[in-house]
């Protein structure tokens, strides 16, 4: 017998949701001795179709979206601030992007941590607008019409 703990672990069957998850496994065994992570991975629609609280008893850790983690709150086995360091939660809460850790907070619980957000954001080239961004959604139009617009893996919009 190794003497390993092994913890389970549940996402979603997308790039985004499991492939960090499997490639981080030898740098958290190699911070964690004694301490493994064994991740399993369901569509978006089978986590729809199944009720939290059928996974908090299957799993040790859950990688969920809202409303999810509101839902966990009323069923959690074990709360973050108890496993976590404090000062780990305060970095998560001084570096989040927008509201995104403090989305996971619930009756003054943190429920999950933001591992993957939604972040659009703006940008431009001053060299081609003259120093100064749009100022409104007309503004925006007319750089489109002109070919001055892109959005991620896109061309300009003609």
């Amino acid at each position: 017998m190794s003497g390993k703990t092994i913890l389970s672990g549940i996402t979603w069957n997308h790039t985004r949701g499991f492939l960090p998850l499997v490639r981080r496994r030898s740098v958290f065994a190699e911070l964690n001795p004694g301490l493994e992570i064994v991740w399993e991975k369901r569509s978006l629609q089978e986590f729809a179709d199944a009720p939290i609280s059928g996974l908090i008893e299957k799993y040790d850790l859950l990688v969920i979206d809202h409303p999810g983690p509101a839902m966990a709150r009323r069923t959690m086995r074990c709360c973050l601030w108890k496993i976590l360091p404090a000062d780990f939660l305060a970095d998560q809460k001084a570096k989040q992007v927008g509201p995104s850790h403090d989305s996971y907070t619930f009756d003054g619980v943190q429920t999950a941590l933001a591992i993957d957000a939604a972040t659009p954001v703006a940008s431009w080239r001053e060299d081609l607008l003259n120093g100064a961004p749009p100022k409104n959604w007309d503004e925006i139009l007319t750089l489109a019409r002109n070919g001055k617009v892109l959005f991620p893996a896109s061309r300009s919009i003609r």
